[in-house]
C-alpha cells in the first residue's frame, strides 16, 4: 500500500508528508471524527508483517500512552489498517498531537547557548515530565535536545512548554507480564548523552540514567556543546572513564551551584546523582534555581525506581512535527560526534569497536560478547557479522579499564584566553582539564588585550593549579624635551648720549651735549 496525500487511512485522511525514515513516514492529518489536526506515524508497510518490527514500532505509542503529563507527548491511538486483508499489506500507524514550535535543537543552532535562567526553566520542566514517566515505571533512554520540542503556550510563565518526545527504545521497569526476552548484552541510546551503565549494559539501567543524560543536555544548554566530543567508540569510553570538564571551566561566570548540580547529574557512579527527576527539580528551584553545591549530598534525595532489564527496542527516532522533518539519518561508520549541531545526532550500530552504518532512521546499538550486528530488527537466527566477529564465550570482553586522570587548572590575572601550543583556543581562565599521567608536559599560552603574551608548562604527572599574574605591555614613550625659547626681536636701544670724548681731544670752543 503506497501512502499519498488525500487518501483516507481509517477516519483520518493524510494532508502532506512531514517526513520520512527507513522505517516509517509522517503525514500530517486531520481527524474526520473529531475534526482535529494530528501526526500520524505510519511504520513501512514491507516492515508490518515483521512482528518485531512491529511490536517495537507500537511500545512507542505504548510507552507514551502510560504517562500522563501535560510535558510528554499526547499518543491518541494506534493500530493497524489493512487494504486487502492480508498482514503484509496492512500499515501500522500512531496517531498523535500536532506540536507546534521548534526542537530545543533548532533553538541551540540559532542561540548557540542560552541563559542560565532558560536552561534551568527547560531542564525543570523535561525532569517534571521524566519524573511522571519514571512514576509509569518508564526509563526514556534516549533524551536528547531532537526529542525535546519547545511549544507555544501563553498559559506558561516562559511563554513556552516543552514537550518530550520519542519514547521508542524506552525501557519498561515493569517487564514482567512484558513478554520481552531480557538482552543484558545490547546497549542502546545516542552516544553524546548515554549514561556510562548504559554504554556498558541495558541490565544495569534504572532512571538515573535518565538524570544522567539530563546532565549532559543542562551541559549543553550553557555551554553550547555537550561534555564530550569524539567518534563513537570515543564517546561510550569517555562517558564510562572520563572525568567531564566543569561547565565553569568553559563559562567561567556560571553560577557556581548550577555548575555543582551539573557535575552531580554527571557523576559516574549512578548513587552519587540526584536519585529521582524530583530530587533535580528541587535542586532547580531552591537558592536560586541551583540547589544543593556538594555531590555527595545527592545520594541521599530520593529513592530511584527499580524495574527487570528488558531487550532494548530498536525504533526509528523520527518524530515528525508541523513545519519541521526531524528524521534521524543513518551516517557512516566512524562519523564524529564532534559540531553536530543542526542536524539530528545520527544513530548507528555498534558492534565491539566497529560502528556500522544501518540506513536512515537506526539507533545506535552496540553489542558486546558474543552479540553479532543485526542488519535489521528482524527475528532471524543470529550469523557472523562480516564487520565484528563474534568472541566465543570462552572470552569476553572486558569491561574497560580504569584509567587514572590527573587535572590541570590555570588561573589568570587578569582574565585571559587558554591557547594550546598549537594555535587552538581552549577556552579562558578559569580553565581547567584532564589529562592522562603519561602525556608528559603540557604548554598553555595565556593571552589578555594589554598584557604580554606568557607561555606556562605544567608537567603532566600531578594534578596541578597554576596561578598566573600577567605582564603589562609597556607603551613606548616620547622623548621629553624642553621646549626652545622662541626668538623674540630686539629693538635697539635708544641711546643715552655719546660719552664724552676723552679730555684730551677736547679743544678750547668744542661744546659737549648730554
Amino acid at each position: 500500500m503506497s501512502l499519498v496525500s488525500g487518501m483516507h487511512i481509517g477516519r483520518y485522511e493524510l494532508g502532506r508528508k512531514l517526513g520520512e525514515g527507513g522505517f516509517g513516514v509522517v503525514f500530517q492529518a486531520r481527524d474526520s471524527s473529531l475534526d482535529r489536526e494530528v501526526a500520524l506515524k505510519f511504520l513501512h508497510p514491507e516492515h508490518t508483517a515483521n512482528a518485531e518490527i512491529l511490536r517495537r514500532f507500537l511500545q512507542e505509542a505504548r510507552s507514551a500512552a502510560k504517562i500522563a503529563h501535560p510535558g510528554i507527548v499526547t499518543v491518541f491511538e494506534c493500530g493497524q489498517v489493512s487494504g486487502t486483508g492480508t498482514a503484509s499489506d496492512g500499515v501500522a500507524y500512531i496517531a498523535m498531537e500536532m506540536l507546534h514550535g521548534e526542537s530545543l535543537s533548532d533553538r541551540l543552532t540559532r542561540a548557540g547557548r542560552l541563559t542560565p535562567n532558560a536552561a534551568i526553566e527547560i531542564t525543570r520542566q523535561v525532569a517534571s515530565a521524566l519524573e511522571a514517566a519514571h512514576t509509569a515505571g518508564i526509563i526514556h533512554r534516549d533524551l536528547k535536545p531532537d526529542n525535546i520540542y519547545l511549544c507555544r503556550d501563553p498559559a506558561m510563565p516562559s511563554g513556552e512548554r516543552v514537550k518530550v518526545l520519542d519514547f521508542g527504545i524506552a525501557k519498561l521497569a515493569q517487564s514482567a507480564t512484558s513478554g520481552v526476552a531480557t538482552r543484558t548484552q545490547v546497549v542502546m541510546g545516542t552516544p553524546p548523552y548515554m549514561s556510562p551503565e548504559q554504554c556498558r549494559s541495558a541490565a544495569q539501567i534504572d532512571p538515573r540514567s535518565d538524570i544522567y543524560t539530563l546532565g549532559c543536555i543542562l551541559f549543553e544548554l550553557v555551554c553550547g556543546r555537550p561534555p564530550f566530543d569524539g567518534e563513537a567508540g570515543e564517546l561510550i569510553a569517555k562517558h564510562q572513564m572520563v572525568p567531564p570538564p566543569t561547565a565553569r571551566s568553559i563559562i567561567s561566570d556560571l553560577p557556581i551551584p548550577l555548575n555543582d548540580l551539573i557535575g552531580a547529574m554527571l557523576a559516574k557512579p549512578p548513587g552519587d546523582r540526584p536519585q529521582t527527576m524530583g530530587a533535580v527539580q528541587r535542586a532547580l528551584g531552591e537558592h536560586g534555581g541551583m540547589g544543593p553545591t556538594s555531590a555527595s549530598s545527592w545520594s541521599q534525595v530520593g529513592t530511584p525506581a527499580s524495574g527487570t532489564p528488558v531487550v532494548a527496542a530498536l525504533h526509528e527516532q523520527a518524530t515528525i512535527i508541523a513545519g519541521q522533518s526531524r528524521t534521524t539519518l543513518g551516517g557512516a561508520a566512524g562519523q564524529s560526534m564532534t559540531h553536530m549541531r543542526g542536524k539530528s545526532r545520527t544513530p548507528l550500530i555498534v558492534a565491539a569497536v566497529a560502528v556500522v552504518a544501518i540506513g536512515v532512521g537506526a539507533t545506535w546499538f552496540a553489542t558486546r560478547g558474543k552479540e553479532t550486528t543485526e542488519p535489521n530488527v528482524a527475528a532471524a537466527p543470529q550469523t557472523q557479522s562480516p564487520i565484528a566477529p563474534p568472541v566465543t564465550p570462552a572470552a569476553p570482553v572486558p569491561a574497560p579499564p580504569s584509567v587514572t586522570t590527573i587535572k590541570l587548572e590555570i588561573e589568570a590575572t587578569p582574565k585571559a584566553e587558554v591557547w594550546a601550543f598549537d594555535g587552538r583556543l581552549l577556552g579562558t581562565t578559569p580553565y581547567s582539564t584532564t589529562r592522562a599521567p603519561d602525556e608528559g608536559q603540557v604548554v598553555f599560552v595565556l593571552k589578555a588585550a594589554g598584557y604580554q603574551d606568557q607561555r606556562v608548562e605544567i608537567p603532566a604527572d600531578q594534578s596541578t593549579l597554576r596561578k598566573i599574574e600577567l605582564v603589562a605591555l609597556v607603551k613606548p614613550t616620547a622623548p621629553i624635551t624642553k621646549p626652545t625659547a622662541r626668538p623674540v626681536s630686539a629693538k635697539p636701544a635708544k641711546p643715552v648720549g655719546s660719552p664724552p670724548p676723552p679730555a684730551a681731544t677736547l679743544k678750547p670752543g668744542d661744546i659737549v651735549i648730554d
